[in-house]
C-alpha cells in the first residue's frame, strides 16, 4: 500500500515536519525576495511556469490532498480567481502530492478555474520551502514576494483579499 505521507528526498524537510504536526518554522523565502521561476506540468499535462505571469500579481499556493485546511482553501481560490482575474491577478495552486492521481482526485470535485500545477518531484517546493500546508506566496508585478501566508485559519480569506486589493491598487 502506498504511503501518502511519504516525502521523497527532493521534497523539503519542512513539508514532512508540517505533515507530522510538529511546529513549523519560517519559509526560506520571505518578503522582498525574488520569486524563483519554475516549470511544472498542469493537471492537463500542459506546462506551467511562473515566468508566464510576468508583470502580473500572482497568488501562489502550495497544497496537498492530505491537508485538511487545503480542503477549504482550494474551493475558495475559485472565488479569489473570479474576484481578481480582471485586475491582473493570477491564482496558481501547486500540489506537492507525490502522485498526480491524488491531486486530480482532490480537484475533481472543485472544478478549479485557476491554474493547477503538480510538483511530484518537489522541484518548486524545494525552491520555496513552504513551512506548512497550505502556504501561499503573494508575488507582486515586479516578481518579488510581497507577503507569505503560512497555514490557513478561519478569517484568513479577508486578510489575503485585502493584501491583494492593496497590491493591485498600486
Amino acid at each position: 500500500m502506498k504511503n501518502r505521507y511519504f516525502c521523497p528526498a527532493k521534497i523539503v524537510l519542512s513539508l514532512c515536519i508540517a505533515a507530522a504536526g510538529f511546529p513549523s518554522f519560517a519559509a526560506a523565502l520571505d518578503t522582498g525576495a525574488v520569486a524563483p521561476d519554475f516549470e511544472l506540468s498542469s493537471l492537463s499535462s500542459s506546462k506551467v511556469s511562473l515566468s508566464e505571469f510576468k508583470g502580473r500579481v500572482v497568488y501562489l499556493d502550495f497544497w496537498a490532498s492530505w491537508c485538511a485546511p487545503c480542503k477549504h482553501t482550494l474551493p475558495w481560490m475559485n472565488s479569489l480567481h473570479d474576484k481578481f482575474k480582471d485586475k491582473g491577478v493570477n491564482v496558481v495552486a501547486v500540489s506537492v502530492d507525490t502522485d498526480v492521481a491524488d491531486a486530480s482526485k482532490a480537484m475533481s470535485t472543485i472544478g478549479p478555474r485557476y491554474t493547477v500545477a503538480v510538483d511530484v518531484e518537489g522541484k518548486a517546493a524545494a525552491l520555496y520551502e513552504p513551512p506548512k500546508m497550505p502556504t501561499s506566496f503573494l508575488i507582486g508585478k515586479d516578481g518579488k514576494i510581497v507577503k507569505v501566508f503560512a497555514g490557513f485559519h478561519e478569517g484568513d480569506e479577508t486578510q489575503i483579499e485585502a493584501a491583494i486589493t492593496e497590491l493591485v491598487g498600486k
